[in-house]
Formats: C-alpha cells, sequence, structure tokens
C-alpha cells in the first residue's frame, strides 16, 4: 500500500491519527494525520521496542544515527517517550567507572564508534545526569590517541591505515563541536574544523562533489596511485559530508576564523548537490555524476540527507532560500519511496546498504537496496523533521 489515500485507514487501524478536528454539517470529525517524522519514529519504537535490537554492533553509528533521528524529532515535539527510547540505548553501554563499551574496538580506534556520543551530549544536556558527561569526557578523551596520517587526519578505523572517508567527519566532528560548546574546551573546535578542511582539499573535484575517500600513502585497492583519491562520487559519503558541515555550523561559534571556511565549503557542496538532483523525482542518484549510466538508480538515504542539510542550511542563513525549493521537491520524492505496512507503519525503501570504499563504478552500482535499513531510516526522520519544521 502506497501513501495518499489509504492513509487515513492507515492511521486509525495503527492506532496514530492524531486530534480531531471538528467536521462540516454535524459529521463525524476526521483524524488529523500525525506529521511524517513523528510516524517515523513512532514506527522505530514500535518495530524495536528495545532500540539495542535496531543492528547488531552495540555502540556504534548503525543505531546511533536512528537515535539521532529521533533526538531531531524529540526536540521538536519534547515527547519523552523518545528521551527515554535513547537513554535506555545509552545506559546499557555505560560502565561504572565512566567508561563506553566499546564492544570488538575496545582497544582500537573506530570513528564509527563515536557517532553515538551526541547521545551523551543530549542526555546532559536534558538530565543533567552526571554519568552523561562521564562518559562524554571519556569518549572525548579517546580522540586523543586516534591515529593520523601524515598531514594530521584521524584514520577512519584501526584497518584503514592513512584513510580518510567523508563518512567519518560525520561519525566524529559533530560530536566535538558539541562536546567544546558544552564543557568549553576551543581547541576541539579547531580540530574539527582541520578536519573538514583536509578531507575536502583532497576529495574535491570540479562542480561542487566530492569523492567517497583518500588514502594518504595511496596503496588502497581504491586509491588512484598518483592522488591517494577514491574514484567515484557516492552519494551518501556526499550526504555525511553534507550532514557533517551543517551540524558542525550550528555549533561552531558565530566569530570562529573557520567558519567562513565551512560555510563556503557547505555552499560549494549545495551547488554540486542541486546540479545533480534528477529532475523528475526530486531524488539523487547512487553515484552522483553518473544519472545517465543504464545501471545507476536513484537512492534514498543520499536524498535523505541531502534534504536535511538543504534545509538547515537554509534555517541558519548559510544557504539562500533557493535551496528551499530543491528541499522539497527532495522531500516529495522521498516520501514517494515511504511506502505502509499492514498495520500502517512506514517503511523507507530504496536505501543502500552499508560499505567501505570501492574501487570502481560497479562496486557501488551493484550493492543492494534494503528497506527500513538504519541509513534509511535515519535520512527519513531527519529530513522530513526539517523540511517539517520550515513550513
Amino acid at each position: 500500500m502506497r501513501r495518499g489515500a489509504a492513509l487515513t485507514a492507515a492511521f486509525v487501524l495503527a492506532g496514530i491519527a492524531g486530534p480531531a478536528l471538528p467536521a462540516e454539517g454535524g459529521a463525524a470529525p476526521l483524524p488529523v494525520p500525525k506529521p511524517m517524522s513523528v510516524r517515523l519514529a513512532d514506527a522505530v519504537l514500535a518495530t524495536w521496542p528495545d532500540p539495542g535490537t535496531i543492528s547488531d554492533k552495540g555502540w556504534e553509528y548503525t543505531t546511533g544515527i536512528v537515535l539521532r533521528g529521533i533526538a531531531e524529532v524529540y526536540r521538536k515535539n519534547r515527547d519523552p517517550r523518545y528521551l527515554d527510547y535513547i537513554r535506555r540505548f545509552v545506559d546499557v553501554h555505560l560502565r561504572e567507572d565512566g567508561r563506553v563499551d566499546w564492544g570488538a574496538d575496545e582497544a582500537g580506534h573506530n570513528l564509527d564508534r563515536m557517532q553515538p556520543g551526541i547521545l551523551l551530549l543530549l542526555l546532559h544536556e536534558e538530565t543533567g545526569a552526571a554519568r552523561y558527561a562521564r562518559a562524554a569526557r571519556w569518549l572525548r578523551a579517546r580522540i586523543d590517541r586516534f591515529p593520523r596520517n601524515k598531514a594530521g587526519g584521524f584514520w577512519h578505523k584501526q584497518k584503514y591505515p592513512n584513510e580518510m572517508w567523508l563518512d567519518g567527519l560525520y561519525m566524529a566532528e559533530p560530536f566535538l563541536v558539541r562536546y567544546a560548546r558544552d564543557f568549553s574546551e576551543p581547541s576541539l573546535v579547531d580540530e574539527a574544523v582541520r578536519q573538514i578542511r583536509l578531507a575536502a582539499e583532497h576529495t574535491r573535484v570540479p562542480g561542487g562533489l566530492f569523492r567517497h575517500a583518500w588514502d594518504e600513502d595511496r596503496n588502497a585497492a581504491w586509491a588512484d596511485p598518483a592522488t591517494g583519491v577514491s574514484p567515484q562520487i557516492w552519494g551518501r559519503a556526499m550526504g555525511w559530508f553534507a550532514m557533517a558541515l551543517i551540524d558542525v555550523l550550528a555549533d561552531l561559534p558565530p566569530d570562529h576564523p573557520g567558519r567562513p571556511v565551512l560555510v563556503a565549503l557547505l555552499r560549494e557542496a549545495a551547488g554540486g548537490i542541486r546540479a545533480t538532483q534528477d529532475p523528475k523525482t526530486g531524488l539523487w542518484f547512487q553515484v552522483l555524476d553518473k544519472g545517465d549510466h543504464p545501471d545507476n538508480w536513484l537512492e534514498t538515504s543520499a536524498s535523505g540527507m541531502f534534504v536535511y542539510a538543504l534545509s538547515k542550511g537554509v534555517a541558519l542563513g548559510v544557504l539562500d532560500g533557493t535551496f528551499t525549493g530543491v528541499a522539497r521537491a527532495g522531500e516529495a520524492g522521498l516520501l514517494d519511496r515511504i511506502s505502509d505496512d499492514p498495520v500502517g507503519r512506514p517503511v523507507v525503501g530504496g536505501a543502500v546498504e552499508g560499505m567501505s570504499v570501492q574501487k570502481d563504478l560497479a562496486g557501488y552500482l551493484g550493492k543492494r537496496r534494503l528497506a527500513n535499513s538504519p541509513h534509511g531510516i535515519c535520512a527519513a526522520l531527519l529530513a522530513t523533521s526539517a523540511v517539517e519544521a520550515s513550513r
């Protein structure tokens, strides 16, 4: 069942209709549909009552990004169920000595395990509980031990020596800048700006686009032997990049000297995003600049990430108002990718599975497309929240 005429019945079946409005002529009142962002958040809570079952990776971005999307809905409607859901995931991973359980990466380095730190800062802000501040300090201290390439860039993971991925910018930099704001450590802001600039400088191509990754020692299977840069412009990598920029800018001090640089990067990327939008659907392709390739396809998670970043960019005043139309066209296309299950819960389709850097175009185009994957749900939560807030 698709969106549209069947939605009202789905709302009633699922018990998710909003307050009734008076109807004309004394007829029975019609239910008021809930915003899509709320429907998506409620579906997550109903599908995975235990947030630890969203994925089996523990304290890591795969669950963290879904909860980050729910946090955005919570900030808008203050529904305590959402904060409690986030808290239950976080509390399971906190140890009595203040450390966070990193599971298999306990002794190693992995930027993917930094991302849920943003949830610690949310919970500390909302509850004032000291345990969340202790855990955030422990997580922040790990960044001091992260290995770096010769240019000073954090390795993405210990098993990927000297590699910087655009993905990693979203995993670490928003946490570092929010931590710096909350705990008065301005040097972390400088570090976050440095990391973003370094990755951007090495992955940039003309037209406002950025390739997936850069290997400083140029020996990865995918790396150009002369530059170390990966060969393709993956949509979701650009999505991570755009979201990292907008979330960092939201917390960056207005007078920070790196702010104009990051604003310029966001505007550059936004231009590339606008230029590669599919005019028929409002969505974006799995490989952004090859929309005419017969094996390429429109991908949901990157599309939602772009909608979020563009909408927030306009709201923050760092992108001009013309991007509102781009974002809303993208949201319309995204909503067409959301169907209803038999009980009326939304299902986000068409998001590519998780992947590492690929060595060729076929590697990106041959990946599976999933329904209700964490990447797709996160992107849909963030996108719909941002556009709904702009109306």
